[in-house]
C-alpha cells in the first residue's frame, strides 16, 4: 500500500471501515481523484488524510455510500508523517530485478538495480501495482542511449530506473511542487547525472522528440494528453502507460489508436493495467 509523506499540520482522517478485498483497488482509484495528502491501509481499513481546510467531506461521504461502506471522521493534530513513514515503509524487490528502499534499509544483494527513495507528498513508492507494472515492463525495453520523458514523475522512480538502464538523457516533469522537490532529492540519493527536472505541464515541454515516454498517471490525464504525447515521440517511438484500471483498458486503447498509436503489449496486476504503445511505423523498434 502506498504511503505519502506530509509535513506537520492539522489533518482530517477519513476512515473507510472493513473494505472488502475486491473493492480496495476500485476505492483507491476513486480516491485518487481527490486532493488528499496521505493514504494508509491497515488490515481491512483504509484511511485517507486531508489538510483540515481542504477536506472534501461531501465527496468522501458520496464515495463511501457508492461502495456501501461505513466510515469514521476524526481530526489529527500535528502528526509527524516522516516518523510514521519510517515505521511503515518496507523495502521492495520487483521480479528480482529492481529494489526500492529507503536509505536506512540495507542494499539487497540479489537486485540488478537498486533505487533509494524518501517519498514526501508524491505518489509512487513502487508498492502500488501501477508502479510495479511499469518497472516490470521497462525491463523488456532497450533504453541504451535513448532519450526518455517521464511524464508525471512523482518520486522519480521511473526516471531513475531509465537512467540506470542506460538512457542517454531523461527529462522528468510533474505539475506538483512537492513531487518535484521530492524527485530532486531522490535523484541526488541515486547520484543521477543525466536527468533534467521541471515543474509544469505537458504544454511546457519544448524539447526535441523522445525515443521513449513513461506515463504512470491516471485515466483522465492520459486521455487528455494522448495527442500531445504522440507529438513528443520520434517515429516508431514507444509510449508506456499505467494508472489504468482493467475496465478502462479498451477506452485507452481506442483513444491511442485514434491518435496514431498501435498497441504492442499490455499486462495486468490487481485490477490495474500497463500498456505499451508504439507510434505508427512499419518496422519494429527498441524491443
Amino acid at each position: 500500500m502506498e504511503f505519502f509523506i506530509i509535513y506537520t499540520m492539522s489533518h482530517i482522517q477519513f476512515l473507510f471501515i472493513k473494505v472488502p478485498e475486491a473493492q480496495k483497488e476500485l476505492l483507491i482509484a476513486q480516491l485518487s481523484l481527490l486532493d488528499f495528502n496521505g493514504i494508509e491501509e491497515v488490515d481491512e481499513d483504509i484511511s485517507v488524510f486531508f489538510v483540515a481546510d481542504k477536506f472534501p467531506i461531501e465527496s468522501c461521504v458520496a464515495i463511501a455510500a457508492s461502495f456501501d461502506l461505513r466510515y469514521e471522521v476524526s481530526t489529527i493534530e500535528e502528526v509527524n508523517w516522516n516518523e510514521e513513514w519510517e515505521k511503515n515503509f518496507q523495502p521492495l524487490l520487483i521480479d528480482g530485478f529492481c529494489s526500492i528502499r529507503a536509505h536506512f534499509h540495507p542494499q539487497p544483494e540479489e537486485a540488478l538495480y537498486d533505487i533509494i527513495i524518501t517519498p514526501k507528498m508524491s505518489f509512487g513508492t513502487g508498492h502500488h501495482a501501477t508502479t510495479a507494472l511499469m518497472i516490470s515492463m521497462m525491463r523488456t525495453l532497450d533504453f541504451g542511449e535513448r532519450s526518455v520523458f517521464d511524464y508525471g514523475t512523482g518520486t522519480g522512480i521511473l526516471a531513475i530506473l531509465a537512467e540506470k538502464l542506460g538512457a542517454a538523457s531523461v527529462f522528468a516533469i510533474d505539475i506538483d511542487k512537492w513531487s518535484v522537490e521530492n524527485a530532486a532529492e531522490n535523484f541526488q540519493f541515486n547520484s543521477s547525472k543525466n536527468i533534467k527536472l521541471k515543474q509544469g505541464t505537458l504544454q511546457d515541454i519544448q524539447a526535441v522528440p523522445f525515443d521513449i515516454i513513461l506515463a504512470n498517471i491516471n485515466r483522465s490525464v492520459l486521455l487528455d494528453s494522448m495527442t500531445g504525447l504522440h507529438g513528443l515521440l520520434v517515429p516508431k517511438g514507444l509510449l508506456l502507460l499505467s494508472g489504468i484500471l482493467d475496465e478502462d483498458r479498451a477506452l485507452i486503447e481506442r483513444n491511442a489508436l485514434d491518435r496514431g498509436f498501435v498497441l504492442l503489449q499490455s499486462n495486468s496486476k490487481n485490477n490495474w493495467s500497463a500498456m505499451l504503445f508504439q507510434r505508427h511505423g512499419p518496422d519494429a523498434y527498441l524491443l
